[in-house]
């Protein structure tokens, strides 16, 4: 059965709480994926919906001492985290840009779902639907007002 939790938020630090809010769930079993691999994040939503705004509270939580912005034209960063996470790594794809799935294949997806201990996060992950797979956690984001954005999960 599938889980959906709906949010409102009216700031980005709002939508950065929010999100290390549920890192915090998914990470301590309020999640369960029942995956040996990965924990896998998709982003879904328009331009400036607050997909890289969520991914930086979920970093900062994490323990990302870092800058954590989109990695559009890198198309993956690779965060080390800290704290009670720090054997773990996080992952922040952007795809906007990919226009082949070989693109992020070669990258290495496979091979980081594969990990346990990888946290991954997919901002446009319809540009890969054929390759994701059906055990993930979607997050849809919607504009409502300047500051306002709708969050809906799914797991």
């Amino acid at each position: 059965m599938m889980t959906r939790e709906k949010i409102t938020t009216r700031s980005a630090e709002e939508t950065r709480k929010a999100a290390a809010d549920f890192v915090d769930r998914m990470l301590s079993g309020g999640a369960d994926l029942g995956t040996n691999g990965a924990r896998l994040e998709c982003l879904w939503g328009d331009l400036g919906s607050g997909k890289t705004t969520f991914t930086q509270g979920a970093a900062a939580r994490l323990g990302v001492k870092k800058a954590v912005n989109s990695p559009t034209f890198l198309i993956m960063k690779k965060y080390l985290l800290a704290g009670g996470y720090k054997n773990m790594n996080l992952y922040h794809f952007d795809l906007y840009r990919v226009s082949d799935k070989r693109e992020l294949l070669d990258l290495g997806w496979e091979e980081i779902l594969a990990d346990k201990d990888n946290l991954v996060v997919v901002e446009w992950p319809e540009k890969i639907a054929d390759i994701l797979p059906q055990t993930r956690i979607d997050i849809r984001f919607k504009q409502m007002a300047a500051d306002e954005r709708r969050i809906e999960f799914y797991y």
